[in-house]
């Protein structure tokens, strides 16, 4: 799945791969360490989403 939504790929997604400005590269890569038995909206209930999204938040800001 591609998508520009980091609540979106947060929620729906195993990894998240960061690309850096054009010419694009593999900035970073993030492994979701989600409990899988949660629904997107319990996920996003979680400290662990928050985690997630200000770290890659900050990785996605870094070049904007």
């Amino acid at each position: 799945m591609v998508t520009h939504n980091l609540e979106e790929a947060l929620t729906m997604s195993d990894t998240i791969i960061v690309l850096s400005g054009r010419p694009s590269h593999i900035k970073n890569i993030y492994v979701l360490d989600f409990d899988k038995n949660l629904s997107a909206m319990e996920k996003k209930k979680t400290d662990l989403f928050l985690k997630y999204y200000n770290q890659i938040w900050k990785d996605i800001d870094s070049h904007v």
